[in-house]
């Protein structure tokens, strides 16, 4: 029999995080005035950041042959396989539901080896996933306003910072640079905004990717593999959908409801039905 999986945190980083805010704490007592009171809102705020890191560091997620199990400081949740009866998510998670709605299981996206779960939770109940009920996924009304917004802003700055040049063109260049800087960043967002999916649509063997100024269409057959993978960042892992095309090309999917894993194990599932 196979012992249960646990995906869980390195014990090191918990041991350098009490360390690290033990520090931060010792030097702020040393350093503030016992009779001054401002000094009580840093610390409180230290102390809510020290709780809520040393929760997400203790997370855990459990799977065996039987069942998956998501365990934090506040209890422990456990689902048989077979309990599941719908899934839902939202950004990288994915939430499992039993058929009264009173248990849930939430595996963090945060520990080590979460694809690893992603897959497990697929392979377990394939069937929660089928293409025909997700025929349609769309991303929110967020992107779309983002969208417009950076969009916006950054044809007013490029005319703002054209205006600059040309009434004043002596400009000193450390005076623009900060500019430049600024607009490169808003055309990079901007950028993202139009190459991010707006839809995808399943059509038989054929999906229809829409972007905000383009549609590419694509069969199964042309689809080598569907990965879910991530890249890291400051911010930690980016998790997206990659599809290795036979060409030897890869389309990135990412921004689409209900969650990226989902959406993830409905295009597994079509990919498997349909190549």
């Amino acid at each position: 029999m196979n012992e249960p999986r646990v995906y869980k945190h390195s014990p090191f980083q918990f041991v350098v995080l009490i360390l690290m805010f033990g520090f931060i704490l010792v030097a702020m007592f040393f350093n503030m005035d016992l009779g001054d009171g401002s000094m009580l809102i840093p610390v409180a705020i230290l102390l809510l950041v020290v709780i809520i890191s040393i929760t997400s560091l203790t997370q855990k997620t459990i799977i065996s042959e039987d069942e998956i199990s998501s365990q934090s400081l506040l209890g422990t949740k456990t689902l048989r396989w077979s309990e599941i009866n719908r899934v839902s998510g939202r950004g990288y998670s994915i939430k499992l539901h039993n058929l009264d709605g009173d248990i849930t299981v939430v595996p963090s996206p945060n520990l080590p080896g979460y694809e690893e779960v992603v897959e497990s939770i697929g392979n377990k109940r394939p069937d929660l996933f089928n293409p025909r009920e997700y025929d349609e996924l769309k991303s929110g009304s967020f992107p779309l306003l983002a969208g417009l917004i950076f969009t916006v802003l950054f044809v007013g700055m490029f005319v703002g910072f054209g205006l600059l040049l040309y009434n004043s063109p002596d400009v000193a260049p450390v005076m623009i640079a900060p500019l430049i800087i600024f607009l490169v960043i808003v055309a990079v967002f901007v950028g993202m905004m139009f190459f991010r999916p707006r839809s995808l649509v399943l059509d038989g063997r054929s999906m229809s990717i829409k972007y905000f100024l383009s549609e590419k269409t694509l069969l199964a057959d042309e689809i080598q593999s569907v990965q879910f993978t991530f890249q890291r960042s400051r911010n930690g892992k980016i998790y997206f959908v990659l599809l290795h095309l036979v060409n030897r090309k890869s389309v990135r999917i990412s921004g689409l409801n209900p969650s990226l894993p989902v959406v993830y194990l409905v295009l597994k599932n079509w990919h498997k039905q349909n190549k």
